[in-house]
Formats: structure tokens, sequence, C-alpha cells
């Protein structure tokens, strides 16, 4: 019975593994997050940037699509500048743009927009009038670069509220 024994003990103990706190866990854990409905995880992500967000992806099957239909995006450029100081415009605009022609959204709760440098009103405009299209609830466009000035930006067709 002895032999029996220390086959079972090995089996559990190769199924742990020990963390630096010195607990055993399970090596495999109950994805209980993936179970919440999709309503929940999107309050959850509403927490994050877009980027952040589109990260999530990665978690599983069921989170593999979940961001294209968050009902906030919180674009912000400073994100893109601390990751890749170098080509972080083009890779921003690149983003942006591939985010909203995905993001399958009918209406939004939030839209914000935040540009540092580089990104002229040309490139801007189609972004923020995608989000007025969604009718968020809250919508904010600012900018960091003193030449971008987004009080001067003019929408035509649309009042300026700034």
């Amino acid at each position: 019975m002895a032999p029996k024994r220390s086959r079972e003990m090995l089996a559990s103990k190769s199924a742990m593994r020990l963390r630096s706190s010195g607990r055993c866990l399970p090596a495999i854990a109950e994805d209980r997050l993936s179970s919440l409905q999709d309503c929940i995880l999107h309050c959850i992500m509403s927490f994050l940037t877009a980027r952040q967000a589109v990260r999530t992806c990665v978690l599983s099957r069921r989170w593999s699509n979940l961001w294209r239909s968050m009902p906030c995006l919180d674009i912000d450029q400073r994100e893109f500048d601390a990751a890749a100081p170098g080509a972080s415009r083009y890779r921003f605009v690149e983003f942006v743009d591939r985010l909203l022609m995905l993001h399958d959204a009918s209406s939004l709760d939030k839209f914000r927009c935040h540009v540092n440098h580089g990104c002229e009103f040309k490139v801007v405009d189609p972004w923020i009038r995608h989000g007025i299209r969604c009718s968020p609830a809250v919508m904010e466009v600012s900018s960091s670069s003193r030449r971008s000035h987004v009080d001067s930006w003019v929408f035509p067709g649309i009042p300026n509220f700034f």
C-alpha cells in the first residue's frame, strides 16, 4: 500500500506549483472571470484604455472579440509614446484607425481621445466624427501639444463648444 500512496502524492504534487509565498496552488485554476456576462466584463473593461482592452483578446477565446463591443473607448496617445518613443505616432494612428474600423458597438457610454503631438486635425477629425456617431453619454477630446490647438479645431456641421 505504501507504493500506491507515494504515487498519489507524486501525482498530486505534480498538479501543484509552488509560489514565492510558499503556498501550493493548483496548476490549472478555474477561469471564473470568463464565465461572467458580457455586460459585467464590459464594465470591467471600461476602466482600461483602448490599447489595454484590445490586449485582453489573448486571455482566452471568450475574450478574443469582447473588446469590439465594449461601450467605452479611451484612446490615449501617451500610452504609445511610453511604449515605443521612436515610431509612436505612426503606430498610434494605425492602431486608432483599425480600432474604430473593427469596433462594432452601435452606441457608446464614453468616448475619450487624447492626442499629444503630430496628429493634425485631418487625422483626428474622422475619429471624433466616429465617436459622435455613436452618441456617447460622455465625450472628451484633448491634446497636450501646443501645436494642435484643440480649441481652434472647427468641425463643420457641429456646434463649437470650446
